[in-house]
């Protein structure tokens, strides 16, 4: 999530709109039986539109499964990202407003923060971080 390798994730939704992430460095997501592959600028597409806006910034129009089973067909998301150093590991922090426009759901508006931690190795060739984050959503 640097801007130039961008993952994709998908989050779980209660009723009450709030949503937890589980991500990997791959950017393999578990969401109600749904997997979500990783993206990479110049590689197909898997569950989202993602491209980088410049150095720290991102954009991302990604569906959403509640497990409401409601689907709402997407949002915005405006991404800046942050280098953090947590316990002598440097790694990478992305705070993002998102804004969703739903028919039956009228207007949500998410706040999330996603920090990168427990480091691990993949095939012995790139350091990946599982990273979880929260949104918190209102409905006007």
């Amino acid at each position: 999530m640097d801007g130039k390798e961008l993952t994709s994730y998908q989050g779980l939704n209660t009723t009450i709109s709030a949503a937890y992430y589980l991500q990997s460095g791959w950017g393999l997501n578990l969401q109600a039986a749904i997997l979500s592959a990783k993206l990479t600028q110049g590689q197909g597409i898997v569950g989202a539109t993602s491209f980088s806006m410049g150095p720290g910034y991102s954009y991302r129009l990604i569906p959403r499964i509640f497990l409401n089973s409601k689907v709402e067909v997407g949002y915005c998301q405006l991404l800046y990202n942050h280098d953090v150093l947590h316990k002598g590991i440097s790694g990478t922090a992305a705070t993002s407003i998102l804004a969703q426009i739903s028919p039956a759901m009228g207007l949500r508006l998410y706040l999330d923060y996603v920090y990168t931690s427990l480091p691990y190795f993949d095939s012995g060739k790139r350091l990946n971080y599982l990273s979880t984050g929260l949104a918190i959503s209102a409905l006007f």
